[in-house]
């Protein structure tokens, strides 16, 4: 584990700053926003109307941080404000479900919980088959991909 924390420091890790935040969608936010290219202080965030479950604020010290909108099930689940600590995580497993699940895990050693608010829904499962033959229509005429798919 000391080799690890060491590597997320070597990445950037800020012990005074959090992975992320549950937040619940304001009507003003659009899902378009989503990723670190729309990243917004999370004062800005705040101003579109993005707010913490059950009345909860966030940290005055976090105010002026970078957050960027993440939907790791689409509409259909948890929407997290997320900050470069989350990008960190990344650093060391390139994977969103790694470091929300890294995230999750901290919350409870250091909270002594993790709950979510809003229940991951059940989605579409495509086959491997099925994911290939996105990808290769992807890869072709955007197009044509729009009106075959």
């Amino acid at each position: 584990m000391a080799s690890i924390a060491n590597d997320l420091n070597q990445f950037g890790w800020d012990n005074n700053l959090e992975w992320g935040y549950e937040v619940q969608l304001s009507n003003s936010i659009s899902c378009y926003l989503e990723g670190p290219d729309h990243s917004r202080s999370l004062s800005q965030w705040k101003k579109l109307g993005e707010s913490r479950f059950k009345g909860e604020k966030f940290p005055q010290d976090d105010l002026n941080e970078s957050y960027s909108l993440m939907f790791p099930a689409g509409i259909h689940g948890p929407i997290y404000l997320v900050s470069k600590n989350f990008h960190t995580l990344k650093e060391y497993n390139n994977s969103d479900l790694y470091a929300l699940s890294v995230g999750f895990i901290a919350d409870k050693i250091k909270y002594n919980s993790h709950n979510f608010f809003k229940n991951w829904e059940t989605t579409e499962n495509l086959t491997k088959n099925e994911i290939i033959s996105i990808q290769e229509k992807l890869s072709g005429n955007i197009t044509q991909v729009a009106y075959t798919v």
